[in-house]
């Protein structure tokens, strides 16, 4: 499931009042093809980053825009 699943590039986390989605570039998404987009609300991460699961399907996490500051345990993303 997760080989054929979209991968987002340069994402970030945006927090909306529906909860927290990710924003990035999607590269083979089955609706919106390779284009910007903003995820449903995230259900699960993987603790190592390299996967995501959305309200309606799973990502692979390609580089986030900061790989610095998001991918590192226990920085705040502000």
């Amino acid at each position: 499931m997760l080989r054929n699943a979209p991968l987002l590039e340069n994402w970030t986390p945006a927090l909306t009042t529906e909860g927290l989605h990710l924003v990035g570039r999607a590269f083979a998404h089955p609706v919106h093809g390779d284009r910007t987009v903003m995820t449903s609300q995230l259900w699960w991460a993987d603790p190592e980053g390299h996967w995501v699961r959305s309200l309606s399907r799973f990502y692979r996490l390609g580089s986030p825009v900061n790989a610095d500051d998001t991918r590192r345990p226990g920085t705040t993303v502000h």
